[in-house]
């Protein structure tokens, strides 16, 4: 009897225990499953989950009394929203140093050099004059000088010097255009005084003047040099002689060549030239007579130009 009811206990206990097992495999199949796949998720959860996106989007939603924000928790002293400005960043360079009281200040504007081109250049025009040494020798004017003398009688000598006329002075006035750059036109107007004073003794002095009016034109090429400021020039032009020695007159075509240097200023333009002349002519006749009035020359000379148009 006693033992009937072990068995029974025993056997009890087995179905108890048993049926407990199977209990505890069904509840643990649903957390298995939402381990293995995450996206799968409870239904109560999903709700909750959509209810609160929807009051989240939702404009009107009105937040209940009892879910009031939480308090901003204060940031500590050490961190700063704005970078400290003494602690340099990585990204950004440090400022320059600021310049100190001995520095010289540069100008706000640099004037640009003058002149920056040469003369002449384009639509320049220059208004100027000079003067210049003549070396002539007119053969058949000297050669009436020394008639002279030799009609004053036997006894006649000349005092001093020579009797032959070699210098003359040539003072100009001109107008120089230059239509395009390195090229420029010269007109000018030029004055050769050749004066000659024979003083004899037992006899009377005399002064003979040979003289010419020129009026002309020159073109003169120019070759800039040291930085532009000066030039080189060579040319040559022709002109127009009227030429007078006492009573006798000629007029002739005469043509000349001309080379110098060009030097320029802020108010001047300065010429150094030297000039080959070639012009003669056979006068008219007086009293039966008539010379070649050869003024033939070189010319040493100087002229200054003042700028009437195209200065920097």
């Amino acid at each position: 009897m006693r033992s009937t009811v072990i068995e029974n206990v025993i056997i009890g206990a087995l179905f108890w225990s048993v049926a407990a097992s199977v209990v505890q495999a069904q509840e643990s199949e649903p957390a298995e499953a939402t381990m293995t796949n995450p996206e799968a998720v409870a239904p109560d959860a999903a709700v909750e989950d959509a209810s609160a996106t929807a009051v989240h989007n939702s404009p009107a939603a009105v937040v209940p009394d009892s879910l009031e924000p939480a308090p901003e928790t204060p940031l500590p002293q050490s961190v700063s929203s704005a970078p400290d400005a003494s602690v340099p960043s990585a990204d950004i360079p440090p400022a320059p140093p600021l310049p100190s009281d001995d520095a010289v200040a540069a100008p706000s504007v640099i004037p640009a050099p003058w002149p920056n081109r040469t003369e002449p250049r384009r639509h320049l025009l220059l208004l100027g004059g000079g003067g210049a040494l003549g070396f002539i020798y007119p053969k058949e004017v000297n050669d009436y000088m020394a008639d002279w003398i030799n009609a004053q009688g036997d006894i006649a000598v000349v005092e001093e010097g020579f009797t032959e006329m070699i210098l003359s002075l040539v003072p100009n006035i001109s107008l120089s255009y230059s239509p395009v750059e390195y090229v420029n036109l010269e007109l000018f107007t030029e004055f050769g005084w050749a004066p000659k004073i024979l003083a004899v003794q037992g006899g009377d002095s005399e002064v003979f003047n040979f003289l010419r009016i020129s009026p002309g034109l020159n073109v003169l090429f120019h070759i800039p040099f040291r930085s532009y400021r000066n030039s080189f020039f060579i040319g040559g032009g022709v002109e127009f002689d009227m030429l007078k020695f006492e009573d006798f007159r000629a007029n002739a075509l005469g043509a000349r060549g001309k080379l110098g240097i060009r030097m320029l200023s802020r108010k001047t333009v300065i010429d150094l030239f030297a000039a080959v002349l070639v012009t003669k002519r056979e006068s008219d006749e007086v009293s039966g007579m008539s010379l070649e009035l050869n003024y033939t020359s070189v010319l040493l000379g100087t002229s200054i130009y003042f700028y009437l148009h195209g200065k920097d």
